[in-house]
């Protein structure tokens, strides 16, 4: 039987605990984009109701390169290449005071933690969820921190997570926003 998800929406009870997917950090602070509303009310409301956040070292890597990746948009009009970075390492110069303040505030946030998992439990855990769900890896590991973690909700802005299934984890909650 797939996760259980539900859709988010302000009068919903949401977990006491819940891992945050980087998406939703991302259109938290993107006031541009069509989700933005959504995933900024969300992030209030899991405040609001005394929820534990987390998030993984794996969620600063991806927060951090898409910030990059905008920011090098935003000055040039191009996109950042794996070849432009390797070239020009420089490149990251202008737009990391920014993200590291974007970082530093995340860190601040009292009811955020990150969280850890043994490198080799944390791949076994990833490779079954792959196993048997069409998931991409970056979200396979995403999922598999909060189910060795024992974290009940996972709030993503990803419809991928929809029909997985996890035999072992069934009271786990997806929340998409």
């Amino acid at each position: 039987m797939p996760l259980r998800t539900v859709a988010y929406s302000s009068d919903l009870h949401l977990p006491a605990r819940v891992y945050l997917d980087t998406n939703v950090l991302l259109y938290a602070r993107d006031r541009d984009s069509a989700r933005y509303r959504q995933a900024s009310s969300c992030l209030g409301e899991l405040i609001r109701q005394g929820c534990q956040l987390h998030v993984s070292q794996l969620t600063f890597d991806e927060l951090w390169w898409t910030l990059f990746r905008q920011s090098y948009r935003l000055e040039t009009g191009e996109e950042l290449t794996a070849r432009t970075f390797r070239e020009n390492r420089s490149v990251w110069q202008h737009s990391w005071p920014r993200i590291r303040s974007i970082s530093e505030e995340l860190l601040q946030w009292g009811r955020l933690s990150i969280l850890e998992v043994s490198s080799t439990v944390l791949v076994r855990e990833t490779i079954r969820i792959i196993d048997t769900n069409p998931l991409a890896p970056r979200d396979a590991f995403h999922l598999a921190i909060a189910v060795t973690n024992h974290v009940p909700g996972f709030v993503t802005a990803d419809r991928d997570y929809e029909e997985v299934i996890l035999p072992d984890a069934d009271d786990l909650v997806v929340v998409r926003v």
